[in-house]
């Protein structure tokens, strides 16, 4: 029967697409057709990019090396006959009996809704973001779709590029231009009313300046390293730190902060011997980021405090606020 499907009944409420599914030895057929027929295995083995093919209601009947390397489960074998969704560990993709494409989450899918057009013979473009089941493990990809057919059975094809480090970076840049937009924006401000000032206001004005210029400075430095470092060229500069001199640093650079006005920084004593292997820029940009953080959830005249204590071969540096900083 060519058209086989699963005979159990259709599961409801499916809140995008149908939960109905091909009956396994369907979804094999399909498998041995795609297979066998001359060229096509070939040519999508080829394709650098992760690409599926995909048959009637949505399941996978064959995946590239490329897109068995971003899945979780690499096996060709179990990812035949599942749904994108449930092959990427989408942490949706079984809220429902019906699986994926069934949930509430999957109408603004854009995985979803780049299958659903491409099985209407309409090519798509879409982005995604697919929330795994393992921390840390979420995904952002762009997805093409487009309707192939083989040997007179339709298919949609599925083209994957994983967008994570491209969206990470607009992320960072964002913050990046936000920041120094801000602190150049403050010193201009300065430098304008600093002409009219008294000697004793020109005075604070120009120091204020100074610890602004410093600020973006540093801002520039940090974007250069990150530049690197996402290019693979970052060299890590060891040397011996002091930690109450690199926290002091670090503390007396964002008391000046625009995002601790009205709010107070205070350092947790630390010895004035303990001393570590590291990198000074880098380590301080980290408690940097910490601490800037902290002042953005600490409530107006909140404390948020800085130190470091040794824990056997190690340090452990932390940043305490008083508010539960937003997700």
């Amino acid at each position: 029967d060519r058209a086989s499907v699963s005979r159990t009944p259709e599961v409801r409420p499916a809140h995008f697409v149908r939960s109905r599914r091909m009956a396994p030895q369907e979804v094999r057929r399909l498998f041995e057709l795609v297979t066998s027929a001359p060229g096509v295995r070939d040519v999508l083995d080829r394709i650098p990019q992760p690409a599926l093919l995909i048959g009637p209601y949505r399941q996978i009947v064959y995946a590239n090396p490329a897109a068995l390397a971003l899945m979780p489960i690499e096996q060709l074998d179990a990812i035949v006959g599942r749904r994108p969704g449930e092959a990427w560990g989408c942490r949706h993709s079984d809220e429902t009996a019906g699986g994926c494409g069934t949930t509430r989450f999957c109408a603004t899918c854009g995985a979803a809704r780049a299958l659903r057009a491409g099985q209407r013979g309409q090519p798509a473009t879409e982005e995604c973001r697919i929330a795994t089941k393992v921390p840390g493990e979420d995904r952002d990809l762009r997805l093409w779709s487009a309707r192939l057919v083989v040997a007179g059975e339709p298919f949609t094809l599925f083209s994957i590029a994983d967008i994570s480090d491209e969206k990470r970076r607009q992320t960072l840049e964002r913050i990046f231009l936000h920041d120094v937009l801000n602190t150049a924006g403050g010193i201009h401000g300065l430098a304008t009313l600093c002409s009219g000032a008294s000697a004793v206001d020109q005075l604070e004005m120009s120091e204020t300046v100074g610890r602004m210029a410093q600020g973006l400075i540093d801002e520039l430095r940090a974007q250069q390293i990150l530049s690197v470092a996402e290019h693979g060229d970052l060299h890590v500069s060891l040397e011996t730190v002091s930690c109450a001199a690199l926290i002091g640093d670090v503390a007396d650079r964002y008391r000046s902060h625009e995002v601790a006005q009205g709010r107070t920084v205070a350092v947790v004593p630390v010895g004035a011997d303990l001393t570590i292997r590291s990198d000074a820029t880098l380590l301080g940009r980290v408690i940097g980021n910490m601490l800037k953080n902290a002042l953005e959830a600490c409530p107006e005249n909140g404390l948020v405090t800085v130190g470091c204590q040794a824990d056997g071969d190690h340090v452990e540096f932390a940043v305490h606020n008083p508010a539960v900083m937003p997700n």
